[in-house]
């Protein structure tokens, strides 16, 4: 599992949380890394090819949280490299 959601509420996340496990979507509650902490401080984890299908869940939603996607990589020598991949939250 290399991807994650990143929410401003607690609520948020159990709401999309609650989604994906009905779609059959793994995911693995997490503290957020240092490198993206904002908000609430949790991640859902989740696998790359479940993206497209995450993206879907989320645009069904009728309450729209506040997310951010990130993917989370090791470089050679072992360091986290966090790219932001797509975020609801307005800059």
């Amino acid at each position: 599992m290399n991807r994650l959601l990143e929410f401003q509420t607690r609520e948020d996340l159990m709401l999309v949380e609650n989604q994906l496990s009905k779609k059959n979507v793994a995911c693995k509650l997490a503290a957020s890394p240092a490198l993206i902490k904002r908000g609430c401080g949790l991640s859902l984890k989740f696998n790359a090819e479940d993206v497209a299908e995450v993206m879907s869940i989320m645009a069904d939603l009728t309450i729209r949280p506040s997310f951010e996607i990130y993917e989370n990589i090791r470089d050679a020598a072992g360091r986290s490299i966090i790219r932001k991949l797509a975020s609801s939250i307005k800059q």
